[in-house]
């Protein structure tokens, strides 16, 4: 059975597969002239999800405090086996997370307070297809 990203990361998140990684080994002879390649097969697909993480709360400490609650349960799937993933009706077979980032604005504050009491913070998670 298939994870929707959306109950990972919420509504707010767009994802992007990139083309297959194809591995090769290329070899050169004495006295030959040229290579001969052997080819390795695939190495999977980076997919990446990025968007933006907003808690509420009746202050800021509170919402903030939810948005790590909710960043420290993302982090958990750092640890996990590969699994499928579904957005949008699109499904990512046998994904495993490589890292995840939240990105600073141009000040370096990463967490920020919005006028109807919501924290946010931008990411990007970084994962590859193992197929």
């Amino acid at each position: 059975m298939s994870v929707n990203l959306t109950t990972i990361f919420g509504t707010e998140i767009k994802v992007q597969a990139q083309p297959v990684i194809i591995d090769r080994q290329y070899s050169g002879f004495p006295g030959g002239h040229g290579l001969t390649a052997m080819h390795m097969g695939s190495r999977g697909y980076p997919l990446t999800v990025t968007g933006r993480l907003a808690e509420s709360g009746e202050s800021y400490a509170v919402a903030r405090a939810a948005a790590r609650t909710t960043i420290l349960a993302i982090e958990d799937y750092l640890f996990a086996d590969a699994a499928d993933y579904v957005f949008a009706g699109v499904t990512y077979y046998s994904v495993v997370w490589e890292k995840f980032q939240l990105l600073p604005d141009n000040t370096g504050k990463v967490f920020h307070w919005t006028s109807e009491g919501y924290c946010t913070a931008d990411f990007i998670m970084l994962g590859r297809s193992l197929l």
